[in-house]
């Protein structure tokens, strides 16, 4: 029976959870604007939660292959997603909404994608999780597929929904 991917799927559920909260109350018209400061309304240089809940989205299917499994369709984020929510891209202000996918379209792909982590890593062999990456470039960050999975469900997950969180209060919402 495994028992390293479930360790880690255990501390990833509490960041799911979050994450719902963090999204509720949040308004489609909201969701890829960037908040603004003072009477003069000066925009605050903040990734806005359609960044932050898009970016994590496109990661959710490395996990699953760090357990040494095929990621389903459901894992995967869409086309384009990766274009505009890799990392290194600038996350813009979408008053239009033209921009960034529709709110509802980010938030399912994002749960669909961690849901579909969290059972990767519920049947994850510990000697996959034990094991070095066979890519050499990741490789370089993690010694282990356990330590790379572990990394992008938790801490990947809490640094983003820390802005989401922040993006929230700045934006006049209530803490979650």
């Amino acid at each position: 029976m495994p028992t390293t991917g479930p360790m880690i799927a255990e501390g990833a559920t509490r960041f799911r959870k979050y994450a719902e909260r963090l999204a509720t109350g949040v308004q489609p018209h909201q969701f890829a604007r960037k908040p603004t400061w003072g009477l003069g309304g000066i925009e605050i240089n903040t990734n806005h939660a359609a960044w932050n809940y898009g970016h994590l989205a496109t990661y959710f299917s490395m996990v699953i292959e760090s357990c040494g499994l095929k990621p389903e369709a459901a894992a995967l984020a869409p086309a384009g997603f990766k274009e505009i929510f890799q990392d290194g891209t600038n996350c813009v202000d979408d008053p239009a909404g033209t921009t960034y996918p529709p709110m509802e379209k980010i938030l399912s792909t994002f749960f669909k994608a961690y849901d579909a982590a969290l059972a990767a890593l519920e049947k994850a062999d510990d000697k996959v999780l034990a094991a070095a990456p066979t890519d050499e470039k990741i490789r370089a960050n993690w010694k282990t597929n356990g330590a790379r999975a572990m990394f992008l469900m938790t801490n990947h997950v809490a640094m983003h929904m820390g802005q989401v969180s922040t993006w929230r209060r700045a934006m006049g919402l209530p803490a979650a």
